[in-house]
């Protein structure tokens, strides 16, 4: 062998003159193609591909005295729907004064108000660096204040975003802890996905009324939601009024 060469699938490639590679992160989960070219000093080649998928680490809490990231309404710049906002986090990637906390922060938890909306609208927090999920994590009505607790996973850039979808809207966001590899109880992030939405599917839920709802694998159904563990004890989810 003279040379061998890898495809991570990500758009990302590597060149080894003798075989050996330096380990290899992703910067965000999912099913990635890799691909290992090697080749003689014949000009032989000989090519494998298998398919890796790549999840979050499984993390644990670590709870702090809360304390303000972002405050639109003292700098007089509310979010404009439609235009993302970089919110940086309290790590040695993205500081925030007199906050730098952990490196290693898989995850953080938020609380999340949204205030003074122009109009009905919701507002979505994500990893910075990743497309923005098709959820919601706050919903507003015109005039009204409403927040939530958010947990996101942390960009590979140390930092979140968040966006409004329509409108404008001051928004409050308040860092409460975070999680991180090999400390507390584990949990394992995963990117947000939509388990079950009455305006699609069962109707609107009546007073007295309960609905089962499918999270991960298990009883009658197998189907397996994206990320879930069938080890899971318990699940994280934001529950709320129609909005996103």
């Amino acid at each position: 062998m003279t040379s061998a060469d890898v495809d991570f699938g990500d758009g990302t490639t590597a060149h080894s003159t003798d075989g050996r590679f330096s380990s290899y992160a992703y910067k965000q989960p999912g099913e990635y193609k890799v691909t290992l070219t090697l080749q003689d000093s014949k000009g032989g080649k000989s090519t494998a591909t298998r398919t890796v998928k790549v999840d979050y680490a499984a993390s644990g809490y670590v709870a702090t005295e809360p304390f303000r990231l972002l405050d639109t309404r003292t700098t007089n710049t509310p979010l404009q729907g439609g235009y993302a906002r970089i919110v940086n986090l309290p790590n040695t990637t993205s500081s925030v004064p007199d906050h730098v906390l952990s490196g290693g922060m898989a995850s953080v938890v938020l609380n999340v108000t949204v205030t003074g909306s122009t109009e009905d609208t919701h507002l979505s927090v994500w990893p910075s660096g990743q497309p923005r999920p098709a959820t919601s994590n706050v919903n507003v009505r015109a005039g009204g204040t409403s927040s939530n607790t958010v947990t996101v996973p942390v960009g590979a850039d140390g930092k979140i975003q968040t966006q409004l979808n329509s409108g404008n809207a001051s928004v409050i966001v308040d860092f409460v802890g975070f999680y991180q590899p090999n400390i507390g109880e584990r949990f394992s992030p995963i990117t947000p996905a939509r388990v079950a939405d009455t305006r699609t599917a069962g109707g609107p839920l009546g007073g007295g009324q309960t609905r089962t709802v499918k999270v991960a694998p298990g009883g009658p159904s197998r189907r397996r939601r994206r990320g879930c563990r069938s080890s899971a004890s318990c699940v994280v989810l934001r529950v709320g009024p129609p909005g996103g």
